[in-house]
């Protein structure tokens, strides 16, 4: 498991699967990613994935 840190956010990486979470919203501003060899394939609990962490997914290797 990988866990990548930004400004407002904590990232858990393992493997095909992604959590990531507001550092002070906590659950409120939270999801689940899933991708298929790195590349996205869906997700659920925002909207949108804040561009924070895109980049940081797009930095450790990610696609989206």
């Amino acid at each position: 498991m990988q866990t990548i840190q930004t400004k407002h956010y904590t990232i858990e990486a393992n493997g095909d699967s992604v959590y990531f979470e507001h550092d002070t919203l906590g659950d409120e501003c939270a999801a689940r990613i899933r991708f298929n060899l790195r590349r996205l394939v869906d997700y659920s609990g925002v909207a949108v994935i804040p561009s924070e962490v895109s980049q940081a997914l797009t930095a450790a290797g990610y696609q989206l």
